[in-house]
């Protein structure tokens, strides 16, 4: 699935709609009932397809979580089923920016007994980051958002 480019869809535009529809995924709509001044979102998982979109209060698909390993009552997503490159590994994922020359931070440890030590890796190009989440040294997540 093209993934990155349903990134700045609208909850009602086609391509959503149809997604919606084939999967009979609901949307919730996640509003501040604590009026703490967080902005109102919108959910629609896709637990048997191992992926899950939020929109934000425009209605804007600005976040997509690709579920690498089963979590939280996601399936897991297949490798290739992901438009972005799946990097089993921190090191694979670092040395791929870096001979590409793609922008990225990393998560804020060099201890390698730190609990953050290799835990993520951010990149951003083509209007998109990807954040890429390790646990145990294995690919849990990837979260792609719009580049603001």
């Amino acid at each position: 699935m093209q993934f990155t480019k349903l990134l700045g869809n609208k909850l009602k535009s086609d391509q959503v709609i149809e997604l919606l529809e084939h999967y009979d995924v609901d949307v919730i709509y996640d509003f501040d009932r604590l009026h703490e001044g967080t902005e109102d979102v919108y959910w629609a998982s896709f637990y048997e397809q191992g992926f899950q979109f939020r929109f934000n209060k425009e209605q804007t698909l600005d976040v997509i979580f690709l579920y690498m390993q089963e979590r939280d009552g996601f399936l897991y997503i297949h490798d290739n089923e992901v438009d972005v490159d799946v990097l089993s590994s921190f090191v694979e994922a670092k040395e791929s920016f870096e001979e590409k020359g793609i922008e990225y931070i990393t998560s804020p440890s060099d201890d390698p007994d730190h609990v953050l030590y290799q835990r993520w890796i951010k990149s951003k190009s083509g209007g998109f980051s990807a954040h890429y989440e390790f646990i145990k040294s294995k690919l849990r997540m990837i979260t792609l958002s719009i580049v603001k």
